[in-house]
C-alpha cells in the first residue's frame, strides 16, 4: 500500500494561514526531535539531549486507525477525544442513529470496533492526526471533571477515579487538616503530579502527550489544536477527502467569547492557588508537551503566589 501524500489540490480550499500554521506546527516537532535527540533521532544507546524517559516505540494501544479511510488518530483526553471519537465511528460504518444512543461507553466502543493496532503497524499508509491542548488548561480540566467533586458526573466515572486517586492524593498531600472537603485540593492535585513518575503511575487524561502518542516515534500530518479546533478540522477533514462523511463540528458547544473569558477566569482562579515554585516545577514535568506544540507557561507565573 502507498504511502498517503498531501493533497494540495484539496488542501487550498483552507486558508493560506491556516495551511501555513499546520505544516509549521508539523515542522517544528520534527525538528526539536532532531535536535534534542528523541524518539527515532535518540543516541545509539537510547539516550537524549534532555535526559527525559523515552517510549522506545509507539503506544500502539493508545491508536485508532481506520484502513478504509486511510486516517489514524491518537486520542488525548480532555483535547477533543469525544468529538474525534464520534468520527472514528462514523468512518466505522456507526451511524448517527446509534451513536446517540451508545450501548456502552463511547471509547469502550470504540475500542471494541477498532482494535488495537498490531506492534510494528506501518503507520505510513495513513494520515496521521493528533490533537492538543495547551497542558495546563487540560490539566485542569481534567482536575475539575475527574476529581474536584466525587457526587457529581458519576456516570463520567468520578467516582472511581475518587477511590483510585482522589483518596491517595489526600492521604499523602493534605497538610491543612482544616479544609473539610473530602476531595483533593487543585493544590494538591497538582504537588501529586509533580512528585509521581507520570511515566509509570499516571491516568490517561493527564498523562503528558508527548508519552501517550510519542510524536518523535510517529510521524504525523496533522497537528490540531483545541483553541482553534473548529478552522482546523475543516482542513484536515478535506486533505483526508473525508467530508462526504465528516462534517466539521465539534460535540462540544462553540466557545463564545465570553465563554473563553470565563476560561481564563478559571484558569486564574485555580493557578493562583499555586505558588510561582510550583507552577514552575509543573511545567518542568509537562516541559515536551510545551516545546512540541507551542505552548508557554509564562504568563501563569503572574497567577502565582511567591510563596
Amino acid at each position: 500500500m502507498a504511502t498517503v501524500t498531501m493533497n494540495s489540490e484539496v488542501f487550498n480550499r483552507c486558508s493560506a494561514v491556516v495551511v501555513a500554521e499546520l505544516k509549521q506546527r508539523v515542522k517544528n516537532i520534527q525538528r526539536l526531535c532532531e535536535e534534542y535527540h528523541l524518539g527515532n533521532f535518540s543516541y545509539s544507546n537510547g539516550t537524549n539531549d534532555l535526559k527525559v524517559k523515552d517510549p522506545p516505540t509507539p503506544q500502539y494501544a493508545y491508536f485508532f486507525i481506520n484502513l478504509n479511510s486511510h486516517l489514524g488518530w491518537c486520542p488525548i483526553y480532555k483535547a477533543g477525544s469525544t468529538s474525534w471519537l464520534h468520527n472514528m465511528m462514523l468512518l466505522a460504518g456507526i451511524s448517527e442513529q446509534e451513536l446517540a444512543h451508545p450501548p456502552k461507553q463511547l471509547s469502550i466502543w470504540a475500542r471494541e470496533i477498532y482494535g488495537e493496532p498490531e506492534p510494528g503497524m506501518d503507520f505510513n499508509t495513513s494520515l496521521m492526526l493528533l490533537i492538543v491542548r495547551h497542558p495546563f488548561s487540560r490539566i485542569l480540566s481534567a482536575y475539575r471533571d475527574k476529581l474536584s467533586n466525587s457526587t457529581i458526573g458519576l456516570e463520567y466515572g468520578t467516582q472511581h477515579f475518587y477511590a483510585k486517586y482522589g483518596q491517595q492524593i489526600v492521604k499523602k498531600f493534605r497538610r491543612d487538616h482544616t479544609i473539610r472537603q473530602k476531595e483533593p485540593t487543585f493544590e494538591e492535585f497538582v504537588q501529586y503530579l509533580i512528585k509521581t513518575d507520570l511515566v509509570q503511575y499516571s491516568d490517561d487524561h493527564w498523562l503528558p502527550v508527548y508519552y501517550a502518542c510519542t510524536p518523535c516515534r510517529v510521524q504525523y500530518n496533522f497537528i490540531a489544536k483545541l483553541e482553534t479546533l473548529n478552522r482546523d478540522q475543516n482542513c484536515i477533514i478535506n486533505e483526508a477527502k473525508l467530508n462526504l462523511v465528516l462534517t466539521p463540528k465539534w460535540k462540544h458547544k462553540t466557545i463564545t467569547t465570553g465563554e473563553v473569558k470565563h476560561s481564563r477566569n478559571n484558569l486564574q482562579q485555580y493557578f493562583s492557588q499555586l505558588t510561582k515554585s510550583q507552577i514552575t516545577k509543573l511545567y518542568q514535568k509537562y516541559q515536551l508537551d510545551f516545546l512540541m506544540f507551542g505552548y508557554s507557561y509564562t504568563p501563569f507565573l503572574t497567577y502565582g503566589k511567591d510563596s
